[in-house]
C-alpha cells in the first residue's frame, strides 16, 4: 500500500467550502486512480487541511500526487509545491 500526504492552507472561503469543493471536484477523479483504496481531508489546525490518499501501487500514489497539485492551484489556494508519496509499513 502507498500513502500519499498532503496539507493545503485555505486562503479562498472557508474550509468547509474547500471541503465540500474537494468532495465534488477531486474526489470523483481520484477514485478512478487504478490502485485507489481511500481518501481523507482532515482539519488540522485553523485553516489548514490535511489530505490523505492511499493506493495499492506507486503509480496509483504518484498519480494522485499530480492529480491534487491541479486541486491546490483550481480550488484550496495554496500548499506544498509537491505532494510526498511513499510505502505505508503498516496497515
Amino acid at each position: 500500500m502507498h500513502a500519499v500526504i498532503r496539507r493545503y492552507r485555505v486562503r479562498l472561503g472557508t474550509m468547509e467550502q474547500a471541503a465540500r469543493h474537494a468532495e465534488k471536484w477531486f474526489l470523483p477523479l481520484v477514485r478512478d486512480i487504478p490502485g485507489f483504496i481511500a481518501f481523507y481531508l482532515v482539519a488540522a489546525e485553523e485553516s489548514v487541511l490535511a489530505a490523505l490518499g492511499l493506493f495499492e501501487t506507486a503509480a496509483g500514489a504518484e498519480a494522485a500526487v499530480a492529480l491534487a497539485g491541479d486541486l491546490r492551484s483550481r480550488v484550496i489556494g495554496s500548499g506544498p509545491s509537491g505532494g510526498r508519496s511513499g510505502r505505508s509499513h503498516l496497515r
